[in-house]
């Protein structure tokens, strides 16, 4: 239809520009790492309203670490002031892009690491899912896996929200 122009959309209109600085090496824009900022500026949001004290936001660069034999790359790994108690966790953001062994490796990881952990508490491993079906299917992985205590679930769109109380 001549003259009409869609508003919004993922590869056009307002909602498709995502801006790349002239000197990232990113070839493209990937949604994943546009997630992972989604949930750090959503906790800095919730710093800015009082919702919890600060909070320390770890890239995945500075995550990154060998617990025993084990090796992890988190996400993030984010630590936020509550009250007397500090919540530390490892987030991994979940774009619904990993099918087969790829979720029960990243939880036998895990498991792994923790029977290995000697620094206190283990961190708690929160997988940040788009939407209820893509929950259904990590919660079905958790539950086949066992040791569903170290791993939380939660939707993007929620997580600022759950990560703080």
């Amino acid at each position: 239809m001549p003259g009409v122009r869609w508003v919004g959309g993922f590869e056009g209109g307002s909602g498709g520009y995502v801006y790349v600085p002239p000197t990232s090496a990113a070839r493209s824009r990937r949604m994943h790492t546009h997630d992972i900022v989604e949930l750090r500026v959503q906790l800095a949001m919730a710093e800015h309203d009082g919702l919890c004290g600060p909070v320390a936001f770890h890239s995945e660069e500075q995550s990154a670490l060998t617990v025993g034999m084990t090796p992890l790359r988190p996400d993030a790994r984010v630590q936020i002031q509550l009250g007397d108690n500090l919540r530390d966790c490892f987030i991994e953001v979940d774009e619904g892009s990993e099918w087969g062994q790829k979720i029960p490796a990243k939880l036998r990881a895990y498991t792994a690491a923790h029977q290995q952990w000697t620094e206190g508490r283990f961190p708690a491993v929160v997988f940040v899912v788009p939407d209820s079906t893509r929950a259904s299917y990590i919660q079905r992985k958790i539950k086949d896996h066992g040791g569903a205590d170290l791993f939380r679930l939660t939707q993007l769109d929620d997580a600022a929200q759950y990560l703080t109380t």
